[in-house]
């Protein structure tokens, strides 16, 4: 699931979004762009479906409290993402060249400096601060897996467990929505607040099993313990073999199926913009296969 190449399937046209994050993203080049491979890391955030999805997501909520979302909440909310796609490809694919392992680590962290400090300038105080905590939350469950999923095969209570990460991740959109459309009614926020975090915890969990499915190769390469990896080695099922793999990924389709059951009875008909969002990454994740 997370490839940009798919991003339109998920999300339906990102065009806009990465309009305002390519816009957003020109004075790091031009105030951080330094005298290397900076503003090369800093032209691929657009490209980047962890920092398009928050966006996407924050969108839709706030569409389906009848409120519009401003662009200079958007593209805040995007750049602040990138430290967590960067530092997942340094921690998941090990770069051996320093050059490029500085690159990831200093151009994640500018961008995520640069596009809090914008939520405090524009006036986004609570947005800023819930986000800055569902980024650290996702960074402690992160760092825990490098103990987990990377260490050893582990049954479905410890890969959820670990995956747990993902929810934080996938919170903050709608968190963020939440902050914003009731910035001046604190018991609004706590009730919307309560709905984003469950829908995240859903959300994220169902978007991992699938990248999961879809990644077994990468993942046996890099000594990645995915669930379905887990399961072949449990079960002896060979992942080379098109039975094995399919018999592998059984389990896991059906946690992310349940993922979606229960997103529609959280949704209802309330908030039908969420709920597509969930059926789009749903109806993508059903048809994979193992590449």
């Amino acid at each position: 699931i997370a490839s940009s190449s798919i991003m339109n399937l998920l999300f339906g046209d990102i065009a806009p979004f990465s309009t305002i994050l390519r816009d957003a993203s020109r004075p790091l080049i031009e105030q951080y762009g330094g005298k290397t491979s900076l503003p090369s890391y800093f032209l691929a955030i657009p490209e980047r479906i962890i920092c398009v999805c928050p966006m996407v997501l924050c969108h839709a909520f706030l569409a389906d409290l009848n409120t519009q979302a401003p662009t200079d909440l958007l593209g805040p909310i995007g750049l602040s993402m990138y430290s967590i796609s960067t530092h997942d490809d340094v921690v998941d694919e090990s770069p051996k060249d320093r050059g490029v392992v500085a690159g990831l680590v200093y151009s994640g962290n500018i961008a995520s400096l640069h596009g809090i400090s914008l939520l405090f300038s524009n006036s986004y105080a609570r947005v800023a601060q819930e986000i800055i905590r569902l980024m650290n939350l996702n960074h402690c469950f992160q760092t825990d897996i490098a103990f987990s999923l990377w260490t050893a095969a582990s049954d479905e209570t410890t890969y959820l467990e670990a995956i747990s990460h993902t929810g934080y991740w996938a919170a903050i959109g709608p968190v963020a929505a939440a902050a914003y459309a009731s910035m001046h009614d604190k018991a609004m926020f706590i009730e919307l607040q309560a709905f984003a975090m469950r829908f995240g915890a859903l959300y994220g969990q169902m978007c991992q099993v699938y990248d999961d499915i879809r990644e077994i190769d990468d993942d046996r390469k890099n000594g990645y313990f995915s669930l379905p990896i887990s399961i072949a080695i449990e079960h002896g099922y060979d992942l080379d073999a098109a039975t094995g793999r399919e018999r592998a990924i059984e389990r896991p389709k059906a946690i992310a199926e349940q993922c979606f059951q229960d997103i529609m009875s959280l949704c209802g008909r309330k908030w039908p913009s969420l709920s597509k969002l969930a059926n789009q990454m749903h109806q993508v994740g059903q048809t994979l296969s193992p590449a």
